[in-house]
């Protein structure tokens, strides 16, 4: 009976620890999804104004090259000399013999593909040029994730009236997309962000995982602000911005072995909001940049 008693209770903890091992293993891969928006969002966000985060582009052009520099240059001699010629047997001696080198020099040449690596830069960049079929194909991808995780968020209990919003919204950021309405997409991708830190919530237990991306949702309203000129809401929600991160900056259990980089970018938000002062786009661009970057690596 003891045996049996035994039994029953190691199983009852086996199933248990399978259990939660089940739920957290769903709240990583949930976790995951999310921060997959959050990236995707916040790519859309920067190619509106052409802003890359990386300092550097690899770009490909083609280079037409002749194996044979000598055989070029004298067809080009041949020829030259063939349509300056006023005799008739001479004039067609001479054309007959360039054409036969021009094909020796078509067959000799080839194209090769030539990749240089490429300075991004935000002070140069043309924030009103932008790819719109880059930007729809990008969309377009968030769409098809988003009817999975959606699945998922369902699943973990979240709330479904954020799901529906969510959903709804991004619908509606698509529309603004397709009709390239430049403004209205920042908004609404801006209004797509805040939900992300929401749903962090509910799935993680990383505060400070929540605190950074409710400090990105700041910055990035402060961002479509500026790009609308609305510099009165860019420097009220910078001082949002930083008042969420404080929250990361006092945490002293995630700040173990990130002092650098939290300092770090604690002194770049300050230095974005006294820009603001300047109202300069171009500027801002720059700093939002940097912060941005920093951002990316806590």
């Amino acid at each position: 009976m003891k045996k049996i008693l035994i039994l029953v209770i190691c199983l009852f903890f086996l199933v248990g620890c399978s259990d939660n091992t089940s739920d957290t293993q769903s709240k990583d891969k949930l976790t995951s999804e999310i921060k997959y928006f959050s990236s995707h969002i916040a790519k859309l966000l920067n190619d509106l104004n052409n802003i890359s985060l990386q300092n550097y582009e690899l770009t490909s052009r083609k280079v037409n090259i002749d194996s044979s520099s000598n055989n070029s240059s004298s067809s080009e001699g041949s020829s030259s000399s063939g349509s300056s010629s006023n005799s008739g047997g001479q004039s067609q001696s001479g054309s007959g013999q360039g054409s036969s080198q021009n094909n020796d020099q078509s067959a000799e040449s080839q194209s090769i593909t030539v990749t240089d690596m490429q300075a991004n830069s935000v002070l140069k960049t043309n924030t009103d040029d932008i790819n719109w079929d880059l930007v729809k194909t990008e969309i377009e991808q968030i769409n098809t994730s988003w009817s999975i995780v959606m699945l998922d968020l369902q699943n973990a209990n979240v709330s479904n009236t954020d799901i529906m919003a969510f959903s709804n919204l991004l619908d509606k950021t698509i529309i603004s997309i397709k009709n390239e309405d430049k403004n209205t997409s920042l908004t609404n991708l801006t209004a797509l962000y805040s939900y992300i830190p929401k749903f962090l919530n509910s799935v993680s237990m990383d505060k400070s995982l929540q605190n950074i991306e409710t400090t990105k949702y700041n910055i990035f309203i402060a961002y479509a602000a500026v790009s609308q000129d609305d510099w009165n809401t860019a420097n009220t929600n910078i001082a949002n911005a930083e008042s969420t991160f404080l929250s990361v900056l006092n945490d002293t259990d995630y700040s173990k072995n990130r002092e650098f980089k939290i300092n770090k970018t604690y002194v770049l938000l300050k230095d974005i909001q006294n820009s603001i002062v300047n109202k300069d786009k171009e500027l801002f661009f720059l700093k939002y940049k940097n912060l941005m970057e920093s951002l990316n690596t806590l």
